[in-house]
This record gives C-alpha cells, structure tokens and sequence, in this order.
C-alpha cells in the first residue's frame, strides 16, 4: 500500500505540466524526499501524509504564479491557493483571505481568515482582527484571545501593538466594547518593543510618561522597561532607578 501510494505521488510531481522555477522545484523535491523518510516509519494514515504533501505543493506553485505580479497569473495561483485550501493548507487559506481584502471581498476575507482562527496563525488573526474592527463587526473574546495567543505565543508585533491600542482606548478603536487598561496597553507595548519595534517603543514612553499613575507595573516588568529604555537611551536617571530595584 505504501508503495503504490509513493509511486503515485511521484508520478504526480514530475508529470506536472506546470513549469516552476528551480529553486521552488527543488524545495519540493526536498519535501517529497523528506516526507518518504516520515512515511517509512509511521504509524499514520497514508493518505492523510500524502494529502498534506499534495497541498504543499500547491501551495508552492501559487507562490511562483503570485511573484510574478500580473492580474492573469495571480488568478492562476488564486486557483491553486483555493485547491489547497480545500486539503486544509493554512498558508493557502490566509493567501484566499488575503487576496479576498486586497479585492475588497471583506466578507469571504473574513470567512477565510476565521478558518485559521483557532490555529495560532498570527497573520491571519491579526488581519481578521483589523477587519472587524474597521468594519464595526463585533471584537469578540474569543478573537481577542486568539489576538492574545498571538501576541504572547506567536510573538505577533503587530498583534501586539494592535493590543496596546486597544486597551490603550486610543482615539481609532474607542467605539469598542474594550475596558480601558493602561497597566496591559504597556505590557503589550513592551513586548512589541522588546522584539525591535520603535513605534511600540515610543507609544510605550508617552504612556510611562504622560499616564505613569494610570500605568501600576510590577517589579519585574518595570524592570524590563527600564532596562529597555536604558539600553537604547543610555538615561542616567533610569540607570538610576535600575540600580533600585537591584537593590
């Protein structure tokens, strides 16, 4: 069984009328290859292996149509995105979303993005988080907590800053259900800036500046933000403070 299932997939690779550059040619052949090692020591069900291979590849053949940045050849890899998608590719379910909200089709957008929802893709949660709130659909806690997942577990930055705003009440999203809490608008904000991004980093001064009393830290991450803010300011005074919480 697991002979003619190869055979059958290796057919299927090198009889594609597809013509592929190289290098994503040679990436898939990598896969194939790597995939048969799985298969020789697995337990699992054969045609689910080989059905997760066969979107893979899809998938990379959408991406060549898609680089190549023409109205005909984005709507060939659109085909080959929506085929994969079908065999359950997260990739190529967040590229149909994607693809969807650049065209303006904002409701298939979001029906596609809610697909990946669940499975810690922080792109697609981000992006599906966006549209609901620019389109007043409501932000629910089950989209706020995958917003959540994303920021902590995915490390999202743009989960995270997204987040800071949120419960920041920042002037965008103040139409929005969500409680005003400036002590996690910092925290999110910190770990933004803590992966490198200086926009989290400013919004996260103005607020220990300008809204110090609203913003109650604990020790530990006062201390990540004096440190942060230390390393790229050299400050004296929050060398200062730095040296009293060492104390």
């Amino acid at each position: 069984e697991k002979k003619v299932l190869i055979d059958n997939l290796f057919h299927k690779l090198f009889t594609t009328q597809e013509i592929i550059n190289f290098t994503i040619f040679t990436k898939v052949v990598l896969e194939f290859f790597s995939t048969l090692i799985i298969l020789s020591n697995s337990n699992s069900n054969l045609n689910s292996i080989l059905n997760i291979l066969d979107a893979d590849i899809e998938y990379k053949i959408g991406q060549f149509y898609e680089s190549r940045n023409t109205t005909q050849e984005t709507e060939i890899a659109y085909n080959y995105y929506l085929k994969s998608s079908n065999k359950g590719n997260s990739n190529s379910i967040f590229k149909i979303g994607f693809i969807n909200e650049k065209r303006g089709n904002i409701e298939l957008a979001i029906e596609f993005y809610k697909k990946i929802e669940n499975e810690n893709y922080s792109e697609g949660i981000y992006r599906l988080s966006l549209l609901l709130l620019s389109n007043s659909n409501v932000l629910t806690k089950q989209i706020l907590d995958s917003l959540d997942r994303s920021a902590k577990n995915g490390n999202s930055i743009d989960s995270q800053i997204l987040l800071g705003d949120l419960y920041n009440n920042t002037k965008k999203y103040a139409n929005h259900p969500i409680d005003r809490n400036m002590a996690k608008s910092f925290n999110y904000y910190l770990m933004a800036a803590e992966n490198g991004s200086k926009e989290a980093f400013k919004k996260m001064q103005k607020l220990f500046i300008e809204d110090k009393d609203e913003v109650i830290l604990d020790t530990t991450i006062e201390y990540r933000y004096l440190k942060l803010s230390a390393d790229k300011n050299n400050s004296a005074e929050e060398q200062y403070q730095l040296g009293l919480i060492y104390k």
